[in-house]
Parts: C-alpha cells; sequence; structure tokens
C-alpha cells in the first residue's frame, strides 16, 4: 500500500464511517491510518492547549478522545478477526 495524504484520510473516514460494525474485515492500512490521524489531531490539540493555556483545547481534546474511543475499538476488532482469521 502507498502511502500518501489521501489513503490516510480514507482509512479515516472508513473508521468512522463503520464505528458500529465490530463483525465485519479492516486492513492493515485502514488500522494504521485511523491510529495516525488519530494521534496527528490528538498531538495538534495537545499543541494548541499548550499554546493557549484557557482551557478550551483540552476540552475539546477530551472530547475528542471520549468520540474516538469506539470508533478505534470497532476498527482494532475488525483489524485482529482479519488477523487472526484461519488461513488455507
Amino acid at each position: 500500500m502507498s502511502w500518501s495524504l489521501r489513503s490516510l484520510l480514507e482509512g479515516y473516514r472508513e473508521g468512522w464511517r463503520r464505528y458500529t460494525d465490530f463483525t465485519g474485515r479492516s486492513t492493515v492500512g485502514e488500522y494504521v491510518a485511523f491510529l495516525v490521524v488519530n494521534l496527528l489531531v490528538g498531538l495538534l490539540l495537545h499543541l494548541l492547549e499548550s499554546i493557549t493555556e484557557d482551557g478550551l483545547f483540552g476540552f475539546v481534546g477530551g472530547v475528542y478522545a471520549l468520540a474516538a474511543l469506539l470508533p478505534g475499538i470497532a476498527v482494532t476488532v475488525r483489524v485482529l478477526r482479519t488477523w487472526l482469521r484461519p488461513r488455507p
């Protein structure tokens, strides 16, 4: 898989689109894209919080972390189902 901004954003969007799907399968690329974009968003919010020091971005970061929890678990379950499936 070639890594580009487009493929990262597509994998991230797919993680949010299928946030309640715990029975399907996901590729490693979708999993990595979701983790990388979540990490970048978290780092950006943390940086903004440390610059502004007014507490707003800390609150936004907390809300984002809670909102991203379910899609993160779902994409992890789907990729584990892919990795652990019986192979011929």
